[in-house]
């Protein structure tokens, strides 16, 4: 019996003929389509040391079949001829092999051997979320960051370091996102250091950094597609142990030597996919956080409803409230609250609110709030009306 390891390929190669290759007992085969080549596969005898899969009827309600997808002794071998043939191919032609995409199947060469099988093939994929799923953003924060590129200019570079990390992540790109995002703390906390010792100290040195590792737990362990051994080996450090960590992996992926035993290998990133997420974590709180400062500055605030007025994108929220006042009620005098946009919606209405409650915290001096109205300006129209009440603060909103 033989188990045959088939991989998806993109490339540019097209071959007029091919016929059946070996690399010792690995029988090496292309697919072709129309001349193209679509997919290269590595046969091999199975041995005693392997495992049949095996399909069975479950007892699990709603689960028509438990399947065991057995074991197999020389797919890393299969892998490591595909690597080479693949690397020496690519000298020439464009050539990318979907290792991840492998299906595994098993050729009966007789009829004892095909009664013995009960799952003839399986294939396996990594599904990705797509980075272009649409997702909503007030425009005011599109606005607030374009108004905030001038002051940002010196964070350019480390967002770029961010950026690139980032896309090396979703494509499964460990090595290339962890070296970029490392990259992104080092040119902000360790700038032209390399030795771990001191990169170390620096990184820890900063309250911004150890925030950031700190913070890292909680997403880590929501995190899914993880090896959950070797997650919660991460977790079961302490935060500086966490840091000292990504430093010393960092070191690692800096140095490579063939000889030396276990040495990384630049295919099989996937070893370093939970540090690679972890960092991101890190790294994308520390890039949040700073940004917020900048987009968030008084000066962003100016120069928005600056660019607002010039488009003629501004609306007027007026805010009318009742308080007692030495146990009386009263009305307040109302405010108008300016916002840099075409229409109101919620959004709008909430952020008003929030600005409303900041600016007066606590209430207007002298004054125990009842409630208060969110208006537009001319007061013709009620988009919402909080209230306090006995037991705890309310606000209504109203179709607008």
């Amino acid at each position: 019996m033989l188990i045959k390891f088939t991989y998806p390929v993109k490339s540019s190669l097209v071959l007029s003929e091919h016929w059946p290759l070996t690399v010792g007992d690995i029988k090496i085969e292309w697919t072709i389509d129309k001349n193209r080549v679509t997919a290269i596969s590595g046969s091999v005898p199975v041995t005693s040391a392997d495992q049949l899969p095996t399909a069975k009827p479950s007892s699990t309600p709603g689960v028509k079949l438990d399947i065991n997808f057995g074991r197999n002794s020389r797919e890393d071998e299969v892998e490591e001829a595909i690597r080479t043939v693949w690397g020496l191919l690519s000298l020439f032609a464009f050539v990318e092999i979907d290792l991840a995409g492998v299906e595994t199947s098993w050729i009966a060469e007789n009829e004892d051997e095909r009664a013995r099988l009960e799952v003839f093939r399986f294939s396996r994929s990594v599904e990705k979320t797509d980075p272009q799923r649409p997702r909503r953003l007030r425009y005011d924060l599109v606005a607030r960051a374009t108004a905030a590129a001038r002051a940002a200019a010196h964070y350019e570079i480390p967002l770029g370091f961010l950026r690139r990390g980032t896309r090396a992540l979703h494509n499964g790109q460990y090595i290339d996102a962890f070296y970029s995002l490392f990259f992104f703390l080092e040119t902000l906390f360790a700038p032209g250091y390399s030795k771990p010792s001191k990169v170390k100290k620096l990184l820890w040195d900063s309250k911004v950094v150890r925030d950031a590792v700190a913070q890292s737990r909680a997403p880590l362990l929501r995190e899914g597609q993880l090896n959950v051994a070797k997650r919660d080996k991460l977790l079961a450090m302490t935060d500086e142990q966490l840091l000292y960590h990504l430093v010393s992996v960092r070191g690692t992926l800096h140095h490579h030597a063939l000889g030396r035993p276990g040495i990384w290998h630049p295919d099989k990133a996937d070893h370093f996919r939970e540090e690679a997420i972890l960092l991101h974590q890190v790294v994308h709180s520390i890039a949040v956080s700073n940004a917020m400062s900048l987009l968030f500055a008084r000066d962003r605030d100016e120069d928005l409803l600056g660019s607002a007025r010039r488009a003629g994108a501004i609306m007027k929220v007026r805010i009318e409230a009742s308080g007692l006042i030495d146990g009386t009620r009263h009305n307040l005098q109302p405010f108008v609250f300016t916002v840099p946009s075409r229409h109101i919606d919620r959004a709008v209405i909430d952020s008003v609110h929030r600005r409303f409650r900041e600016q007066f915290a606590g209430g207007p001096k002298n004054v125990h709030v009842l409630e208060y109205k969110l208006m537009s300006e001319d007061a013709s129209l009620v988009y919402a009306v909080w209230r306090r009440s006995v037991t705890n603060d309310s606000m209504h909103h109203y179709p607008s």
